[in-house]
């Protein structure tokens, strides 16, 4: 393990034990309970496994990238009516695309390094954001299904 992050590990280890005890604390102070009362049997749930979620990621991406919400609904895009405030609210907010900061940044980053910043390890699961050397800027804004360049 790399010594500085090993460092900064201990640090908030120390910290999440300085909380505990803090905790214990004001649970006894304020309301006159032991640790034990709270948590039975002293024993905490099974810790958090960490693992590789870009699976899961790129699942989801394809899945609902062109979802939007309906109120208190999701639905694609390509389902809402043409006078949807979705696409009111598009028009209002990005009607120059050339102002959008996101945008300008890839932009900005492609024309110096001739593609986007993304590290992949496969190709994009959509389709349409596979071509990383031009900004699509109507996929889940538009009903459009082509690329509109910056």
């Amino acid at each position: 393990m790399d010594p500085h992050v090993k460092s900064i590990w201990e640090m908030h280890l120390q910290q999440e034990i300085a909380h505990l005890h803090k905790a214990t604390a004001l649970l006894a102070q304020y309301e006159n309970k032991q640790w034990e009362q709270v948590i039975p049997g002293g024993t905490f749930p099974k810790l958090l496994k960490f693992q590789d979620t870009r699976d899961y990621v790129r699942n989801i991406l394809a899945e609902q990238l062109e979802l939007t919400a309906d109120k208190e609904d999701l639905k694609n895009v390509h389902d809402l009516p043409e006078n949807h405030t979705f696409f009111w609210y598009q028009q209002k907010v990005n009607h120059d695309i050339n102002s959008v900061a996101s945008h300008k940044v890839i932009y900005e980053h492609q024309k110096m390094k001739g593609e986007d910043y993304r590290s992949e390890v496969a190709p994009h699961p959509v389709e349409a954001l596979r071509n990383r050397k031009s900004d699509n800027v109507t996929i889940a804004r538009t009903k459009q299904k082509d690329f509109a360049k910056v």
